[in-house]
């Protein structure tokens, strides 16, 4: 019945739009060589605030995807479903092979994993098993997928060697990643992807985490049990990240170790907590507008973004000294870096990106333009 739906949330779009926003300020500063700290992806292992929004948006999938199973009207087929769950992901895997091939089209040094494509694979990895497993069987596989990455590093006997270690020079993520891909067709040529295969498993539980979590949201009101369990889990998750992370498994992005997914899902999750109280207690809608109108075009202001970067650092022009330049640095230099300090310069390029988009995105939802898969 149309009226059991949960509404539309708008402090989820909201979470949602800020992740995208954090997207774009982090992969457009105005100077790599000149970014703060907290701008910064951790060199290796550790966790800075840049380190949460690839973690954060595929929990907050998670979680949309819960909201519209229960949105969906029941009686539905399930080879329907199945099937707009592979078009959807192969979609995403397929805009994101588009923007690492823009505008060059070099196809036999494209990068083929990504972020795009490890939102699909972890769509379809875990809307397949949810789709096609009763809950608790599903879970097990989660576990199991779990137990694959565990066998890769600590196996011994796993058909890639063994790699007792999470270090950057010695791991299995990157001969799995070769013997798939091929040595062109990866993030550092002949070396590693940061979005590779294997770690790609570890990722989908930031996403199963968030499908958990937002079921646990729909049902709080109808038992005692879901409230608590929706309460109690950013800091089970927490604590089990930073527990796992004393125990030989360091929080690291690129290899995405069960530390860093769990810990970094209690951090998403403890947002979830906070922006659903707020939510409930304050009206919202008002001064976070900006960014519910971002949540409500992800997908489309993600790629332009991308687009736009990539072609301004294409487009060559004169500079002061007549060399060559990107339209991308005549830019930075002269509105920017003319007159604020390099690290103050290279944030406040950042930020007038996200402004830019924050325009566009306000301009697409008066005209209720939305781009969805």
């Amino acid at each position: 019945m149309e009226s059991s739906r949960p509404p539309r949330l708008d402090w989820l779009d909201a979470f949602r739009g800020l992740t995208i926003a954090g997207m774009i300020l982090v992969n457009n500063p105005g100077s790599w060589s000149t970014i703060y700290a907290p701008l910064r992806h951790a060199e290796w292992d550790g966790c800075t605030p840049t380190d949460l929004v690839f973690p954060f948006f595929l929990f907050i999938a998670g979680f949309s995807m819960a909201i519209s199973q229960a949105r969906r009207p029941r009686g539905g087929s399930r080879t329907d479903d199945q099937l707009r769950l592979l078009r959807r992901s192969l979609s995403l895997i397929a805009v994101g092979l588009f923007l690492h091939a823009f505008p060059k089209f070099d196809w036999a040094n494209l990068r083929i994993p990504g972020v795009l494509q490890r939102i699909g694979l972890c769509t379809l990895l875990v809307g397949t098993i949810d789709l096609q497993l009763p809950r608790k069987v599903g879970a097990m596989a989660m576990v199991a997928a779990l137990g694959i990455y565990h066998l890769a590093f600590f196996g011994g006997s796993f058909p890639f060697g063994d790699f007792p270690s999470f270090s950057q020079a010695d791991n299995p993520t990157s001969p799995i990643d070769l013997a798939v891909f091929g040595p062109t067709h990866v993030w550092v040529k002949g070396k590693f992807d940061p979005e590779g295969l294997l770690s790609t498993l570890t990722a989908a539980w930031n996403l199963y985490l968030g499908l958990v979590a937002g079921r646990l949201f729909l049902s709080r009101s109808r038992a005692p049990a879901p409230a608590w369990g929706f309460a109690a889990g950013a800091p089970i998750l927490v604590l089990l990240g930073l527990m796992l992370s004393e125990w030989h498994q360091p929080l690291n992005k690129p290899l995405w170790t069960p530390s860093y997914a769990f810990f970094t899902s209690g951090l998403a999750w403890a947002a979830v907590l906070l922006l659903a109280f707020a939510g409930s207690k304050l009206r919202l809608a008002r001064p976070l507008h900006p960014f519910i109108a971002f949540g409500r075009n992800p997908l489309l202001l993600f790629v332009l973004s991308g687009l736009l970067g990539r072609a301004l650092s294409l487009i060559k022009v004169s500079g002061d000294t007549g060399a060559a330049i990107s339209l991308k640095e005549l830019l930075y230099r002269r509105a920017f870096a003319s007159w604020l300090a390099p690290f103050d310069a290279s944030l406040a390029y950042a930020l007038a990106t996200v402004l830019l988009f924050t325009l566009i995105a306000l301009g697409l939802d008066r005209r209720r333009i939305y781009v969805r898969l």
